[in-house]
Formats: structure tokens, C-alpha cells, sequence
């Protein structure tokens, strides 16, 4: 089973690229008995340009918990649900002394659960699409890539940064 064994240092690259932008976050996490060390740098547009965003000292749980969280999205299986958008999630896993070899080295196209489960509850949905992706959404499915960049998004939030940019806002249907 894939998973993180050496939590002292622990590299994590993760984001998404789409037909006209992109972001990632860039975490470098060095875990002590008491406190854990996290630089994390992000980026946006096509070029995913980084900048540091920082350097924190963080109680050791904080890390841990990522940490574990991660290793919990490692531990199930990825299973698609077979919806495909031009959205890409990636992540990049490695853990040890800098130059290591990747743990992990993943990307997906496919459509995460909660964006099927919005369409599927949106009375504009034909009716035969909404059935199909009822029965999508009834399989056990898993996307480590899109997982581990909304736990990601979890940590830098933690760390006090908001979201990169402001989430859309729906339009009321007409």
C-alpha cells in the first residue's frame, strides 16, 4: 500500500489546470517532535508562477494530521466515475531528503463526485444525463489527485491564507 513512512520531510505539489487558468500549492513540511516547519508557495495563471507565501512554525499536529490525511487518501483505491471535463487535478508526492524519487506522480481528468452531485441536483439537468449520472455517483469512486488538493487547500487555509481567488458565485436559474 502506498504511503508516506518517513513524515520528517514531505514534499507536496498539487492543483489544477483548466482551459484558462491554473493554481497550485507547493508544501515543504519538516516534522520535529513539537513543531513542524511548512513553506508553502502558490501560483496562478497557465504558467503557475510561484511565490512564496511563506514560512510557519506549526504545532507538530498540524503536519501530522496532513499527514495522515494524506496517507488516508492513499490508502483507497482510485476508482473513476468516468465523467471527463478538461479540468486537470494533479499531485506530486515525495517524501525524505530533496532530490527523492516521487511517491507519487498522479493527474485526472475525471469529474469529481461533488461537481456530478451539483449537476445531478440542478432541475435544468435533462432528465436522462441526470439518471446516468445517478448511477455514476452510486459507485464507490476515489480521486486521489483532486483528494489531495482539497486537503491542500484545507492546510493553507489552517495556515491563515485564503482561497486564491473568491469562488464564483451562482446565478439564481431563471
Amino acid at each position: 500500500m502506498l504511503q508516506i513512512t518517513d513524515p520528517h520531510r514531505v514534499l507536496v505539489e498539487t492543483g489544477m489546470t483548466a482551459c484558462f487558468d491554473s493554481h497550485l500549492f507547493s508544501f515543504e513540511l519538516v516534522l520535529g517532535d513539537d513543531e513542524a516547519i511548512v513553506r508553502l508557495s502558490r501560483g496562478t495563471g497557465k504558467d503557475r508562477t510561484r511565490g512564496m507565501a511563506g514560512e510557519h512554525r506549526a504545532p507538530a499536529s498540524v503536519a501530522a494530521g496532513f499527514i495522515a490525511s494524506v496517507n488516508a487518501v492513499l490508502a483507497r483505491e482510485e476508482r473513476e466515475l468516468g465523467g471527463r471535463f478538461t479540468t486537470q487535478h494533479f499531485a506530486w508526492i515525495a517524501e525524505g531528503e530533496p532530490g527523492s524519487a516521487p511517491l507519487l506522480d498522479i493527474a485526472s481528468n475525471d469529474m469529481p463526485r461533488e461537481y456530478l452531485e451539483d449537476m445531478v441536483a440542478d432541475p435544468r439537468t435533462q432528465p436522462g444525463l441526470a439518471e446516468r449520472m445517478r448511477t455514476a455517483l452510486s459507485q464507490d469512486s476515489h480521486n486521489r489527485a483532486y483528494a489531495i488538493h482539497m486537503l491542500a487547500q484545507q492546510l493553507a487555509h489552517t495556515l491563515g491564507y485564503g482561497p486564491i481567488r473568491a469562488p464564483a458565485v451562482r446565478v439564481a436559474p431563471r
